[in-house]
């Protein structure tokens, strides 16, 4: 059994689930009750098209950074690098873009007094 993370550098990518879950109940809240099996079967398909996308973009940013020939710690330390700093970039590009539609959700929310109606 894993030892719980008890650590800080454990904190951070816990906090980014727990952000990221909460965006997805956030984009859930919006569907009719007769719509959220559906919703929740699209969500979920989104999520593992997405999981795989990731893993390829940063699999092959990863290995194209090694290159042909012999491997060497200091070429795999890079391309591990180049990959870490890919999907932060991809991170931070989602967040900014989640924020703004969340920012929209919320604004509409002001707008009209309660709820969004949900189209």
């Amino acid at each position: 059994m894993p030892a719980p993370c008890t650590t800080p550098h454990g904190l951070a990518p816990l906090t980014a689930v727990g952000t990221g879950n909460r965006l997805f109940t956030t984009a859930l809240s919006r569907v009719r009750p007769h719509e959220t099996g559906s919703a929740a079967g699209l969500l979920n398909a989104v999520q593992q098209l997405g999981a795989t996308l990731g893993t390829a973009v940063l699999g092959t940013a990863f290995l194209r950074t090694i290159g042909v020939g012999a491997v060497r710690a200091a070429g795999v330390v890079h391309a591990a690098q180049v990959a870490f700093w890919l999907a932060a970039g991809l991170l931070a590009a989602t967040t900014m873009t989640a924020s703004l539609m969340l920012g929209r959700h919320l604004q509409a929310e002001g707008d009209f007094g309660g709820p969004s109606t949900p189209r």
